[in-house]
């Protein structure tokens, strides 16, 4: 099985490349792919870039090189519930964007032509990484992460979210794009995020103080998720 794994910076997965063995760096344009092994996985580890376009092109990319059976996307994102405070995680069922708007054309706020509102996360991986959260004790919860290019700060300042006919639990910059890539070529995929910050407060002043804890904590999890060596998706 292969298994790529994205993120958007690189405190946020660089702990990943002490879990690969065998690894052979591979450079396209300004972005490095780690192939290597895993336990009986092999592996591509992906530095993404942040926002929308830097994550769409390297999923791209990786799908086109790599052929991955499953794509995992981690990283940290703001919480929108009080049911997850900072170091929680969130795990995606679904993605979706928040600042798309062609309603003017009879779609739904969020929603891209010829693709659906919601980009649904493979269950049977929500399901695998869930296990290892409880596991591991952390606390989490599952549901929509909506995806912009805007780090937000204040969920008023984005007038979409609150007219959508959703409850998104969390608020990223990449989720969305990775997941509609991975819908455009069938790839099935998660969405995994640390909560580094929560909307409406001003706790984004503490953004640099929790990487560690967030580079930590995805190692934590993708480890154990990696040492399951008999799953099928």
């Amino acid at each position: 099985m292969k298994i790529a794994i994205i993120g958007a910076m690189k405190d946020e997965i660089n702990l990943l490349d002490n879990i690969i063995t065998n690894k052979i760096y591979s450079y396209i344009g300004n972005y490095q792919i780690i192939y290597g092994k895993c336990n009986n996985f092999h592996i591509a580890l992906l530095l993404s870039g942040i926002g929308k376009v830097s994550a769409a092109i390297s999923t791209t990319i990786l799908i086109e090189k790599f052929s991955p059976t499953v794509i995992i996307n981690v990283g940290c994102a703001g919480s929108l519930t009080s049911k997850l405070k900072i170091g929680d995680i969130a795990i995606s069922t679904h993605t979706c964007y928040y600042d798309v708007d062609l309603s003017i054309f009879g779609y739904h706020l969020g929603q891209v032509p010829e693709c659906p509102l919601l980009f649904n996360a493979n269950a049977k991986l929500v399901k695998l990484i869930q296990l290892c959260i409880q596991k591991l004790q952390y606390n989490y919860l599952t549901g929509t992460i909506c995806t912009g290019d805007k780090f937000l700060i204040d969920i008023n300042n984005t007038r979409y979210i609150n007219k959508m006919n959703i409850i998104p639990i969390a608020v990223d910059m990449e989720g969305a794009a990775i997941s509609h890539v991975c819908y455009r070529f069938n790839i099935p995929f998660i969405v995994l995020r640390v909560i580094s910050d929560v909307v409406n407060t001003n706790s984004y002043l503490l953004f640099k103080q929790q990487i560690k804890l967030i580079n930590i904590k995805i190692f934590n999890i993708i480890k154990m998720f990696l040492s399951n060596n008999h799953f099928y998706i």
